[in-house]
């Protein structure tokens, strides 16, 4: 997963969405290679994160908000 995410960066398609919406479960370890590559999208100036949430899955809500202090400009959308 982490070849695919910095294989996207090395594109630097503007915006990438990454549709988290069926994600049931994400342990520690994807916390953090998520939160890693926010940082890295955060560094490519030119670059927009857009992820889409579920507001049926309780962990989103609060790693999104995590996720949008290390990138202010991240956008988030959360479905019914």
């Amino acid at each position: 997963m982490v070849k695919l995410l910095n294989d996207v960066l090395d594109i630097e398609p503007s915006p990438i969405t990454l549709n988290l919406r069926e994600l049931q479960f994400l342990n520690s370890s994807g916390i953090n290679m998520l939160s890693k590559f926010v940082i890295k999208v955060r560094q490519k100036k030119n670059m927009n994160l857009v992820l889409l949430a579920s507001s049926k899955i309780p962990w989103l809500g609060t790693s999104l908000k995590n996720l949008q202090r290390l990138m202010p400009s991240l956008e988030w959308e959360i479905d019914a």
